[in-house]
């Protein structure tokens, strides 16, 4: 999975490859996902540090039509736009996050 996939992916395609494992008999235990993080002192230095790391990527995405972030999200909220796929933060906080 990409790390832009979404929790809400994340966890539909876990299902997935669980009931597949069920099927064969084996066991399904824990399994690897990436996901994008920034680590900063402060949170907000996270953010401004994440956005000027990854808004160009994005932005190519949009112009090659892969539907990652809409535009409006590119140039408005973009913490609340890449919260559901990128852990930013005090190193305190990823921490926290990712457990």
């Amino acid at each position: 999975m990409p790390p832009e996939t979404t929790v809400a992916q994340v966890r539909e395609r876990f299902e997935i490859v669980r009931a597949g494992f069920a099927a064969r008999g084996k066991p399904f235990g824990p399994q690897p996902l990436r996901r994008n993080v920034f680590v900063a002192d402060t949170h907000e230095a996270a953010v401004e540090g994440y956005a000027r790391a990854t808004r160009a990527r994005y932005l190519t995405y949009r112009d090659r039509g892969l539907d990652v972030l809409r535009d409006a999200d590119l140039q408005g909220d973009f913490e609340r736009a890449v919260s559901d796929h990128a852990v930013l933060g005090t190193p305190d906080e990823v921490i926290a996050a990712l457990t």
